[in-house]
C-alpha cells in the first residue's frame, strides 16, 4: 500500500488541539529525545513488549540508515539546514515495521485521531515533538502555477449526511469546515491518486480530495523509504468543503479549501520559510504601448481612465480566490474567442487589456470582473460559463472542472440580460456551486429556448423557487439539467412547468442526493417523451415517487435505470417497468418466424431434389457395374 494515501479515520469533530497539552512537551525543549527513545516510548505504550520494541527500533533505524546514506548528498544540497539525525527522524515516519500495526506513521496518526485525545498524545509525545522539529527545518513546498492543488485519497467513502447517533459529527457538505487531525499525506499527481483506488483494473470505492487554498507542506520524497513522491501536511489543518461529487464510479470527490491556521506546538523560534510563491512583478500603473491603444479605443478622450457603466452594456461578476497570485478561469474560451473584439474587462476597478478567459489575481479574497460591451455591438452570452474540461478524463472531468468554475460566487447582474431570443442555454451555469442566490434568473424570458442540457449541473442551490416563473413550452431537451445538485431538496416550484414539447429527460436529476420526494412532478405532460433514462439515478435518499404513475409514457419510451441507485425507494410505479410486448407485436413476430420457416423448407426441398437425383445416378452406376461383372 502506498504511504502517500494512508490515513486513519477522518475528522471526528474533536475540540482539543495538541497545543492544549503543550506542558507535556516542555521538558523536550531542554533535552531533545533521540529517535530511539521516541520510538521505544511509542511502541511500548502501544502494547509492544520490551524485547519486541528493541527489535522494531533496530529494524526502523536500519531502514533509515540505508535510505539516508543513499540520498545524503541530494539532501544536503536541497535542505542545507537538516542534520543527519533529523533526516533519520523524517525517514522513520515513512518506514513500515515488521509488524504493520507498529509502523510509526500508523501509530502516530492513530493516536492523533483517538477519541481519548490526551491519552493518545501522551503515547506519542516524544516522537511527535522531534518529527515536527525536524520537518520545520525543511523548506516549505507550495504547488506550482500549473497545478495549484494537492490530492489525496482514502479507501473509504466519507459521510455526506448527518449521523443520527453522533449529533456533533460534521458531514461533508458544501460550506462545512472540518479538520485533518493527523499528518496528511498528499501528492501532486492526480492520476497516481486515482490509480491507487484501482485493483487489477477494478475501481475500488473510496474518496479523493482535491486540496487548494492556503496549501503548503513538506516534500519528503528524498527521505521516503519507498522512494515515493510525498507532500506531508502538518496536523490540525482546517479546511472548508467547496464542492462534493457523490459516488461517481464508486468514488466520492471532495474539493476543499485549506484555511490558514496556527501551527501546533509553535514556539515562534523555528526557522520556517516564508511563502516562496513567485510574485508577479507586473505593474498595472506602467502602461505599455499596447495598453494605451486599448484605452484610446474604448475610453473617451475627456475621461480619466473612468468608464461609464450602464446596465445594458456592462455586467459585473464576483470571483473568490484562496491563494495569492491565483490564476482562475473567468469566462469560457469559446465565449472569449467569439466576442474578443466586442468587449473589454474592468477587473477590481482597473482597466484590463482585453477580454480573456483567465486572469491572475494577486491577492486573496473577492474580486470584481466587469464585462463591458462596446457601444453598438451585440454579444451572444451563450456558454459564457461553459466550464466543461477539454480533458474529458479522470484527471480533468472533475478536478480540472472545479479549477475553472467554482470561484464564481455572484452573477446577479445577469438579471438584465435579455435572453428572449435565445434557443439554447446549454451549460450556462454548469458547476457554479458557490453562487448562493440565483433569484436574478426569476424573470428571464426563456419561452423560445429549446435546449437546457447541463444548464444547472453541479450547482449548490436547495430549491428551485427562482425557476417557478420560467416558461418551458418550447423546451425539447433537459438532459443532465440538474445533475449532481447535491443540495437540492425541494422541486415543488417547477411542478407547473409546461413540457408538452420536451422529449428528452436523460439523467435530468442524476445524483441529486438530497431529494426525498418527487411527487410534485406528477402533473407534467410527458406525452412526447422519448427518454427518461437515468432521470433520478443515484438519488440515494429518494423515498417516494408513487404519484408519477400519472405520467403517460408510450411503450417506446426509454426508461432504463430511471431509479438505479435509489436505495431507499421501496415502491417503483409500474409504468417505469419495461412493458411486455403488445398483442400486435406478438402477431408480427409470429408472422416473421413463419415466413422464415417456409423459406427454409422451400430451400431444403430445392436442394434435396438435386441430391436425390445424384443418389439415383450413383445407384444406377453401381447396379449396372454389378450386372456386367455377373454376366
Amino acid at each position: 500500500m502506498s504511504l502517500i494515501f494512508y490515513s486513519e479515520e477522518e475528522d471526528n469533530n474533536k475540540e482539543e488541539s495538541i497545543s492544549k497539552y503543550k506542558d507535556m512537551f516542555l521538558d523536550y525543549e531542554n533535552k531533545k529525545p533521540t529517535l530511539s527513545e521516541a520510538l521505544t516510548q511509542m511502541f511500548i505504550s502501544s502494547g509492544a513488549e520490551q524485547n519486541q520494541s528493541k527489535i522494531l527500533v533496530k529494524d526502523i533505524l536500519s531502514k533509515c540508515k540505508s535510505t539516508i546514506d543513499n540520498n545524503l548528498d541530494k539532501i544536503k544540497k536541497e535542505h542545507p539546514n537538516i542534520s543527519k539525525d533529523d533526516a533519520y527522524i523524517i525517514c522513520s515516519y515513512t518506514c513500515e515495521s515488521k509488524k504493520s500495526k507498529y509502523s510509526p506513521y500508523r501509530l502516530l496518526n492513530r493516536n492523533l485521531v483517538s477519541e481519548n485525545r490526551k491519552n493518545g498524545i501522551n503515547k506519542i509525545s516524544k516522537y511527535l515533538f522531534i518529527l515536527l522539529r525536524a520537518l520545520r527545518k525543511l523548506k516549505r513546498f507550495y504547488p506550482n502555477k500549473e497545478n495549484k492543488y494537492l490530492y489525496r485519497c482514502i479507501t473509504s467513502k466519507v459521510n455526506l449526511s448527518e449521523d443520527p447517533f453522533n449529533k456533533k459529527y460534521i458531514p461533508y457538505k458544501v460550506g462545512n469546515i472540518k479538520t485533518f487531525w493527523g499528518f496528511t499525506s498528499t501528492s501532486q499527481n492526480v492520476k497516481m491518486t486515482y490509480h491507487f483506488l484501482k485493483d487489477e483494473e477494478k475501481i475500488k470505492s473510496g474518496t479523493i480530495f482535491s486540496l487548494g487554498g492556503d496549501i503548503w507542506g513538506y516534500n519528503i520524497a528524498l527521505f521516503n523509504y519507498y522512494g515515493e513522491e510525498e507532500i506531508l501536511l502538518e496536523p490540525e489543518r482546517k479546511y472548508k468543503v467547496d464542492n462534493v461529487l457523490p459516488s461517481v464510479n464508486e468514488i466520492i470527490y471532495v474539493n476543499c479549501k485549506i484555511l490558514t491556521t496556527p501551527l501546533v506546538l509553535d514556539n515562534n523560534n523555528n526557522n520556517i520559510e516564508e511563502n516562496n510563491i513567485n510574485k508577479n512583478n507586473d505593474n498595472d500603473d506602467n502602461l505599455n504601448v499596447y495598453t494605451k491603444k486599448i484605452i484610446n479605443k474604448y475610453i473617451p478622450k475627456n475621461s480619466k481612465n473612468k468608464i461609464k457603466k450602464n446596465k445594458k452594456n456592462s455586467y459585473k461578476f464576483i470571483y473568490e480566490t484562496s491563494i495569492k497570485n491565483e490564476e482562475i478561469y473567468i469566462f469560457s474560451t469559446k465565449f472569449v474567442e467569439k466576442n474578443k473584439d466586442k468587449c473589454h474587462l474592468i477587473i477590481d476597478d482597473k482597466i484590463n487589456y482585453e477580454l480573456k478567459d483567465k486572469y491572475t489575481f494577486r491577492d486573496i479574497g473577492e474580486h470584481s470582473v466587469t464585462l463591458v460591451i462596446k457601444e453598438g455591438e451585440n454579444v451572444d452570452f451563450f456558454r459564457i460559463f461553459d466550464f466543461f474540461s477539454e480533458q474529458f478524463s479522470f484527471a480533468g472531468i472533475y478536478f480540472d472542472f472545479y479549477k475553472k468554475n467554482h470561484r464564481l460566487i455572484d452573477a446577479s447582474s445577469l438579471k438584465y440580460l435579455d435572453v428572449s431570443q435565445y434557443t439554447n442555454l446549454d451549460s450556462m451555469f454548469c458547476g457554479c456551486a458557490n453562487i448562493k442566490d440565483f433569484s436574478f434568473l426569476k424573470n428571464w424570458d426563456v419561452s423560445k429556448c429549446k435546449y437546457f442540457n447541463y444548464t444547472f449541473s453541479f450547482c449548490g442551490f436547495e430549491n428551485l423557487e427562482f425557476l417557478s416563473n420560467w416558461n418551458l413550452s418550447s423546451a425539447e431537451s433537459l438532459t443532465y439539467m440538474f445533475e449532481n445538485c447535491v443540495n437540492l431538496k425541494d422541486i415543488n416550484h417547477i411542478k407547473n412547468w409546461n413540457l408538452e414539447n420536451a422529449h428528452c429527460f436523460f439523467c435530468m436529476f442524476r445524483n441529486c442526493t438530497s431529494l426525498k420526494d418527487i411527487n410534485a412532478l406528477q402533473n407534467w405532460n410527458m406525452s412526447n417523451t422519448r427518454s427518461v433514462f437515468g432521470m433520478f439515478e443515484y438519488c440515494e435518499n429518494l423515498i417516494t415517487a408513487d404519484s408519477l404513475y400519472k405520467w403517460k409514457l408510450s411503450d417506446k419510451v426509454e426508461r432504463d435505470d430511471i431509479f438505479n441507485g435509489c436505495k431507499k425507494l421501496l415502491n417503483i410505479p409500474s409504468i417505469f417497468k419495461k412493458p411486455s410486448p403488445s398483442s400486435d407485436t406478438l402477431n408480427q413476430l409470429k408472422c416473421f418466424f413463419i415466413f422464415i420457416f417456409l423459406v427454409l423448407i422451400i430451400g431444403f426441398m430445392f436442394i434435396g431434389i438435386k441430391i436425390l437425383k445424384l443418389l439415383i445416378a450413383i445407384i444406377r452406376y453401381f447396379l449396372n457395374l454389378f450386372l456386367y461383372k455377373k454376366n
